[in-house]
């Protein structure tokens, strides 16, 4: 009688454990993405309608598979040739409409007054989307560039002063010096082979960035930090990888190959970066960016040394990724432009030696610099 009983009761608590989980599942999966576009067409915003878990997903890799096999034209309009299903979606619903990645709605912008007041907003309120933060966890963990409210204002009041004008004067002198290293090793290259070589610039250009970003920020050199740089590289190659598979509801957390990479990865991410605190903290660490995540870290109240340590780790992934990877490719860019515009590679280096004179390029110089192709390209690009 007490086994039956005991079996009633295990089964009653199996059954409820069940019916729970289901309408928790039913609930983030159907019931939420469902009434967020129902309240978003009630003001207008329609969008393509979605398949179950997987949302547009299919729609978004057919878009791109059916674009490669037509081939691409040769375009400025990066954002067609990519997704060009984005741009039918366009003309289909308008300037503001709605798709979703698995059980994640994604509201689409392309109107210039609404970009504007959001970007302009300073509300904590008006938060980052939290599902690239779960998704690009192993990249920026909670760093700032993932952070939200508090969190992300008390990163924000660490970090912001080593990138005051300050502190941007006193690296001129760094940026040169790994410049001319770049340009010499350039000239190396080409006088080895008879005064002219074709240079694939790409590997050059990060190792360039890498070189600033570690000297600036924790005060190590590229070479210090190239294993950590390559273990990066690699992450950030496998996370592209998964592309649209991310918005599936649990893929992040399915065993699967990029995922145990990824995984991998992670954790000799995260003992590289102790490694080099550890050095950093034998040899007296300077007031670079380095020692100020670590201070902010130690004075955040952080209930445990793991929190602490989780801090400084995902805030110089943030840094690492921030100023290696971006600063790279705005040099290409920049190069890439300068290239096919000789007019302006006249005018740039008419200027410079016109300013500098032969001497040392420093920040005075850089001011009275007025064709800044850099601010161009950036609008451009």
């Amino acid at each position: 009688m007490e086994k039956h009983i005991l079996l009633q009761i295990i089964v009653s608590i199996a059954s409820a454990s069940i019916l729970a989980l289901f309408f928790r599942l039913y609930r983030a999966l159907v019931a939420t993405p469902r009434l967020l576009r129902r309240v978003l067409k009630q003001q207008g915003v329609g969008g393509p309608p979605p398949s179950f878990l997987l949302g547009n997903i299919l729609d978004i890799k057919n878009s791109r598979a059916s674009a490669a096999a037509a081939g691409s034209p040769v375009s400025h309009n990066c954002g067609a040739i990519l997704f060009p299903v984005f741009n039918e979606w366009r003309q289909l619903y308008g300037d503001i409409y709605t798709f979703s990645l698995g059980n994640t709605q994604v509201l689409v912008v392309n109107k210039y007054d609404v970009i504007k007041e959001v970007i302009t907003c300073t509300s904590l309120d008006l938060a980052k989307p939290s599902f690239p933060g779960l998704d690009l966890e192993a990249l920026f963990g909670n760093g700032i560039v993932t952070a939200n409210g508090k969190n992300w204002a008390y990163q924000r009041k660490i970090l912001a002063p080593e990138l005051f004008i300050d502190k941007v004067k006193g690296m001129t002198n760094l940026i040169e010096q790994s410049t001319l290293m770049l340009i010499e090793s350039w000239k190396g290259l080409i006088d080895a082979q008879g005064g002219k070589a074709d240079i694939k610039i790409d590997d050059y250009l990060k190792k360039f960035s890498g070189e600033v970003i570690s000297r600036a920020c924790f005060g190590s050199s590229y070479a210090e930090g190239e294993q950590l740089f390559q273990k990066l590289a690699a992450l950030q190659q496998i996370t592209a990888m998964k592309g649209f598979s991310m918005g599936i509801p649990g893929m992040r957390h399915v065993p699967t190959k990029h995922n145990r990479s990824s995984w991998r990865l992670q954790g000799d991410i995260r003992e590289l970066i102790l490694t080099l605190l550890k050095q950093k903290n034998e040899e007296n660490m300077d007031k670079n960016m380095l020692g100020m995540i670590l201070e902010g870290a130690e004075s955040n109240n952080e209930p445990s040394p793991g929190a602490i340590t989780k801090f400084v780790i995902d805030n110089c992934k943030s840094i690492y990724f921030a100023g290696f990877e971006t600063t790279a490719i705005v040099a290409s860019w920049c190069l890439m432009l300068l290239a096919s515009n000789p007019e302006w590679q006249h005018r740039v280096r008419e200027e410079v030696v016109g300013i500098c004179r032969r001497k040392p390029l420093d920040f005075d110089s850089v001011r009275h610099m007025k064709q800044v192709c850099i601010n161009h390209l950036l609008a451009v690009q």
